[in-house]
């Protein structure tokens, strides 16, 4: 890349300086640019040159790492592999290498300690985005039936879908089940800012929601989605899960609202709405 840079440069600057020579005696045509002038003319070029190249050359590599399927799992196992070394270091947990997968997450009290377990069901890589949705489709309609079968009413229950590189959530197996049928319509982040505060030790942290989880209907920030947002992330040894707690928001309208752990968040079209569970 500088190679191209400094190649691009040199030859830019001769063809000025040639030209520049075989005018210099022509009255009509003065040569009135300084050194620094042509030194900055040919930056502004080679730059252009560079990332020209940078850009043809990304997207080859997204070309081949989105058609090519082998390519595509072998840099995903290696990026995993890698997470996974710092992940175990810092003590937090991974969502699966494959893009594609359906989780159910259940937080229980066992001896006054909250746990989380979690299902995954997961989809290997295809080129073919229908074939995809397919299996998406498919997997979908068996997990419902067999999260109905099992008596889970006892537990908190959060239910994951993540496709096409966007998240759905839901506390329901059925509401999972229909959303999945929907198109994944975006909406604006309608938070300024999102904190979760221990009651039990006034200790407060900021939550920061990603993009792709914005998605029209979604349900958010339940207490399963609380526990689940501690295990995938690094935290202080001191910041520790407890449901005595609450959500302290404020909106994009500067608005002050509480969420309470029995309650959770649904994403409208430009607005939002508090729900018990």
């Amino acid at each position: 890349m500088f190679f191209l840079f400094l190649v691009s440069g040199i030859f830019g600057s001769v063809m000025i300086y040639r030209f520049a020579s075989s005018n210099m005696y022509k009255p009509t045509m003065p040569f009135t640019l300084t050194m620094s002038q042509i030194i900055q003319n040919q930056l502004v070029v080679g730059f252009s040159i560079c990332n020209s190249v940078r850009t043809n050359i990304e997207l080859y590599c997204k070309n081949v790492y989105e058609r090519n399927e082998f390519i595509h799992n072998i840099f995903d196992c290696l990026y995993f592999f890698v997470n996974k070394i710092h992940s175990v270091y810092y003590k937090y947990q991974l969502e699966p290498h494959e893009q594609d997968w359906i989780n159910h997450s259940i937080l229980y009290n066992l001896q006054s300690n909250n746990h989380l377990i979690e299902f995954y069901d997961t989809i290997a890589y295809n080129p073919n985005k229908n074939i995809s949705k397919a299996i998406m489709s498919n997997k979908t309609t068996k997990f419902m039936k067999s999260t109905n079968n099992n008596n889970i009413t006892s537990h908190k229950n959060l239910f994951i879908m993540k496709f096409n590189q966007k998240y759905i959530f839901k506390t329901s197996s059925e509401g999972m089940y229909h959303m999945h049928h929907l198109k994944f319509l975006p909406v604006s982040n309608p938070f300024f800012s999102v904190e979760y505060v221990n009651l039990d030790t006034d200790q407060m942290f900021d939550i920061d929601l990603p993009k792709n989880i914005f998605i029209e209907g979604n349900e958010i920030l339940s207490n399963v989605f609380i526990k689940r947002l501690f295990a995938y992330k690094s935290m202080d040894n001191y910041m520790n899960f407890t449901m005595n707690y609450i959500i302290r928001i404020t909106d994009d309208n500067f608005n002050k609202v509480i969420i309470k752990p029995s309650q959770y968040i649904v994403l409208n079209k430009g607005s939002y709405a508090i729900t018990d569970e």
